[in-house]
């Protein structure tokens, strides 16, 4: 069975956003280590769950990403992982 144009795009920008969420939950999860760990393991559980959802759409669209969370890092860095 073959995808339309239309759909792959939107489960290539899905597959996209999952990397993105996965890499910046694990991003915060290491900054809030030791300060709140409580926090952290639920940023842990979140970029789990977030890779999971990325592996299932890459079942469909046989592509890998790599996630674009530069922007969001320095965000999170200078204003917190509250308001990111």
């Amino acid at each position: 069975m073959e995808i339309d144009k239309t759909l792959m795009k939107r489960l290539m920008k899905a597959e996209q956003d999952e990397a993105n969420g996965a890499a910046i939950y694990a991003f915060m999860a290491r900054r809030e280590g030791k300060k709140h760990p409580d926090n952290a393991k639920l940023l842990a559980q979140m970029s789990a769950d977030e890779r999971k959802h990325y592996e299932k759409w890459k079942e469909y669209t046989h592509r890998d990403y790599k996630p674009h969370v530069f922007r969001l890092k320095f965000l999170t860095v200078f204003m917190g992982f509250t308001f990111v």
